[in-house]
């Protein structure tokens, strides 16, 4: 059964945005322990059940027709075999995006913080502009926008906004060439069902002789990935809130749901 090699240690404050991705960081990773340790289980029954059977029959044909058995692997875990591949996508795509929920919420935040951070050469219409009663309300909806605006820029361009913005970047340039690569990835598998095409190729600078293939998500780079978006979250987020003073809040794994 797999099993984790990295340890990831929750921090005890974070932001509001960096706790909801902890919170579903960690369901994510318990969920797929929890079924892979129920397939696990349904094939030690399997195979203790059998050789109890054929402890308890004198007949030797039988006895040895059990106990082949036992060898078997149960039909739970040979579904779940087989259909590793779905389930190990699955997983991956929603930890990237976690990751790009986290990206937009901590933005909002930054916002919200610090309103002088939105100015840019963009307008809202005078009707906008008059539907929210307050300044606050009008800083609220302006966030908003621009954080919608945002979702839709490559890891790239995103990257070269907090620089340019924020002064700060995602990651050191090695995490940041891996997050590039789990966000390509995680398209691939929403817009084509994970099968290799020209544009994977290009972005990827990959052997054309792959298109067509399907992209499979194996378990060391699942957990590869999840380590990877737990670090750079949390060194991002210490980050942002010291340069910001964004308030955190507290995170306690034990209690998260």
């Amino acid at each position: 059964m797999p099993k984790h090699n990295k340890i990831t240690k929750y921090p005890a404050i974070c932001s509001k945005s960096a706790k909801d991705f902890y919170i579903e960081h960690k369901k994510l990773n318990e969920f797929y322990f929890f079924v892979f340790g129920l397939a696990f289980k349904a094939n030690d029954f399997q195979s203790a059940l059998n050789k109890r059977l054929s402890d308890l029959y004198d007949d030797a044909e039988k006895k040895e027709y059990y106990m082949k058995q036992s060898e078997n692997q149960s039909s739970e875990l040979k579904t779940m075999k087989k259909h590793m591949d779905i389930f190990g996508e699955i997983l991956y795509v929603r930890h990237v995006e976690n990751y790009i929920n986290y990206i937009a919420g901590i933005i909002n935040q930054i916002f919200i913080a610090k309103p002088m951070t939105l100015r840019s050469s963009e307008n809202i219409t005078l009707a906008e502009a008059l539907s929210q009663e307050t300044i606050n309300d009008l800083v609220l909806f302006v966030a908003e926008k621009k954080v919608n605006q945002l979702s839709y820029l490559s890891l790239t361009d995103l990257n070269n906004y907090f620089l340019d913005r924020f002064g700060l970047s995602l990651a050191n340039s090695i995490d940041l060439q891996n997050l590039f690569i789990a966000v390509e990835t995680r398209n691939l598998s929403v817009h084509n069902r994970s099968i290799i095409n020209s544009r994977y190729i290009n972005r990827m600078k990959i052997s054309e002789d792959n298109i067509g293939k399907k992209r499979i998500i194996k378990y060391d780079e699942l957990q590869e990935l999840s380590f990877l978006l737990f670090k750079c979250v949390k060194s991002l987020d210490n980050e942002i809130k010291s340069k910001f003073d964004i308030k955190g809040i507290r995170f306690n794994k034990n209690t998260a749901s």
